[in-house]
């Protein structure tokens, strides 16, 4: 095993992803619903992946599913739970990660209908026409070889197979731009003191996040790029992230945010939404996510989604309204 390669396994074996972290962004269930109602449309599902399956690939519902860098397998099991596969198939760098994952499959009685297997994604080839749909949460960022992954995948469809990514696409190793780092600072100076962990945001330098995990974020800037080489986008959009995902990862405190029963906490919550949306959208900041349904070259249906943006903010902010609601008014007893 090379040196790069164990470097990256062993990070991932001391980090399993067996459930979304309190770092990550979506693990507030107010900037999921953020997320959400920008990706699923109709806002008629609770995840992607069975709003996924159900609209662009229906005749493919309980076939057979690849899942890319599946980690502890959370992904897959939602999956399978749904019905938005049958069967399953999982690959991962991770050693750790993988017996995690065929223990959790096991205790919730999906061992027989999902398989784990240790791959380099980077290197290693693809089964030829076995999978009916392909799923990357966040694998596509840690890719080095993007070129050969994509003409890999491609392959491993059958015919009307979709490839599903929702991705970071932003900033190699997180080299966010000037513009960026001065407005996620500037919105943090009007939050609750209570709320930071560190003063402002600041670039973790390069060097140390390959010295931690050489494959994070290594090509994440030429994730949408390359992507036409071997597939054409069904649907597809960004979703943001250039304000929420650094707040989240770097400065403030999640344990703050997920006082839902607060009033002033719902209210900074919908308030943070909007600027992601807004800062994006004005290109103040860059666009950090990408949600898109894909087919290989030459497959291509036109079946893009009668997506509304401020549609989808607005929903949004009747949500986090709703949410408000059920806690009554101030001083309710």
């Amino acid at each position: 095993m090379s040196p790069w390669k164990e470097t990256v396994a062993r990070f991932w074996d001391e980090n399993v992803w067996q459930s979304i972290p309190d770092r990550y962004w979506s693990s507030n269930p107010i900037l999921d619903e953020y997320i959400n109602q920008q990706i699923i449309e109709p806002r008629s599902a609770d995840s992607h992946l069975s709003w996924w399956m159900t609209k662009y690939h229906p005749s493919g519902v309980g076939g057979d599913l690849l899942s890319l860098a599946c980690g502890g397998g959370h992904a897959e099991r939602i999956a399978l739970r749904e019905g938005s596969a049958g069967r399953a198939v999982g690959y991962d760098i991770s050693p750790n990660s993988l017996r995690i994952a065929r223990r959790a499959a096991e205790e919730e009685g999906l061992g027989d209908r999902v398989r784990y297997e240790l791959r380099d994604l980077n290197r290693d080839p693809l089964p030829r026409g076995e999978f009916d749909a392909a799923i990357s949460f966040g694998c596509l960022h840690h890719i080095r070889n993007l070129e050969g992954l994509y003409a890999e995948v491609a392959a491993s469809l059958r015919t009307g197979g979709v490839f599903y990514i929702n991705e970071y696409c932003g900033p190699n190793r997180f080299q966010y731009s000037d513009a960026l780092v001065r407005e996620v600072n500037k919105v943090l100076r009007t939050l609750p003191a209570g709320c930071l962990q560190v003063p402002e945001l600041r670039r973790v330098p390069a060097r140390a996040i390959v010295a931690s995990d050489p494959s994070e974020a290594i090509r994440s800037a030429e994730v949408e790029e390359l992507l036409n080489d071997a597939f054409d986008v069904v649907d597809g959009r960004g979703y943001g992230g250039g304000l929420l995902y650094p707040l989240w990862a770097q400065v403030v405190d999640p344990a703050y945010f997920m006082q839902l029963h607060d009033r002033e906490v719902l209210e900074i919550l919908g308030r943070l939404c909007k600027l992601d949306f807004e800062l994006t959208a004005s290109g103040a900041i860059e666009n950090l996510f990408v949600s898109h349904v894909l087919c290989p070259k030459g497959q291509r249906e036109d079946r893009r989604s009668a997506y509304d943006p401020r549609a989808a903010m607005k929903a949004h902010a009747d949500f986090v309204e709703s949410q408000m609601a059920a806690l009554g008014q101030p001083g309710d007893v």
